[in-house]
């Protein structure tokens, strides 16, 4: 009689015990492709926001407009099909989307001084073409016929449409010159919120360095997704009870449209917050 294979428990021909027995090869193939199909599907669900791969970095011959994309594989952002990018990928700021490496890459638009664009992977599945493209948007205009996308990172420009200079390793993304965000002084009576040198299209995690002048008292750090806290003597980030101390601390906390807030537990304190990079999950659980 026909016996199941181990692991997936297809239809498998005994030759020794159904080596004269007729059965219905259509039935057999039928079942066996439901079979691996199935265990397709639960294995498909194991690989939710999977992304590995998509180092992005400014071109070593045109790093001010050009960027460069790795080979990588990732889910898309539906977790129904893989992208897989084999050899890396090259992507102009100067022009609309036009197929293939080496070519122009903003969905719509031409470049915007001082913005934030996310860089996708995309695929036309019909195709199997696969390339990138760039968006001021999470939603992108897709090219005709590509209809799967995953966001694999941000990249910035400057007050002249030029791309900062930074650099990438797996989910940190590092300002090749740290950046002096804040230099403020922090309320009292409710957190103040502070725009950092982050992606604001999705929540990250900045890497920063915050000195406060504690002289006046605590004061607290806070993500915008937290409640706002007032500092006592027994919540705060940073503290000083002497006249011209300083407190310092790093924090690791999440971003809230490229925010932070602070705020302290006596007025005119300061905050001064340098900004090294950020940690981006794009979009993997």
């Amino acid at each position: 009689m026909p016996i199941n294979t181990p692991n997936l428990g297809l239809f498998d021909y005994n030759p020794i015990t159904d080596g004269n027995l007729a059965f219905n090869i259509t039935q057999a193939l039928s079942n066996n492709f439901n079979v691996i199909d199935t265990a397709f599907g639960n294995l498909m669900g194991n690989f939710s926001g999977y992304l590995s791969g998509f180092t992005i970095s400014n071109d070593s011959v045109s790093p001010n407009s050009i960027i460069d994309i790795s080979s990588g594989i990732c889910m898309d952002s539906t977790n129904s099909n893989f992208i897989k990018v084999v050899s890396g990928i090259k992507k102009s700021l100067s022009g609309n989307w036009v197929a293939g490496s080496g070519n122009t890459g903003l969905d719509t638009g031409s470049v915007a001084p001082n913005s934030e664009y996310n860089v996708f992977t995309i695929i036309n599945p019909i195709t199997e073409i696969i390339d990138n493209l760039l968006s001021l948007s999470l939603s992108p205009v897709l090219p005709f016929g590509f209809t799967l996308f995953r966001r694999i990172g941000s990249i910035f420009t400057n007050s002249s449409g030029n791309i900062i200079p930074f650099y990438q390793s797996g989910n940190y993304f590092y300002w090749k010159i740290p950046v002096m965000d804040i230099i403020a002084v922090m309320s009292t009576s409710a957190r103040t919120l502070y725009k950092l040198s982050v992606p604001g299209a999705v929540p990250v995690i900045p890497i920063i360095n915050i000195m406060t002048d504690a002289s006046t008292g605590t004061n607290i750090i806070t993500s915008p997704l937290q409640n706002d806290v007032a500092p006592t003597s027994s919540l705060f980030d940073t503290y000083g009870g002497s006249v011209g101390a300083f407190g310092y601390c790093s924090k690791h906390i999440l971003t809230n449209t490229g925010q932070i807030g602070a705020r302290a537990m006596n007025g005119s304190a300061q905050i001064f917050i340098l900004t090294s990079g950020y940690i981006d999950f794009r979009g993997k659980g």
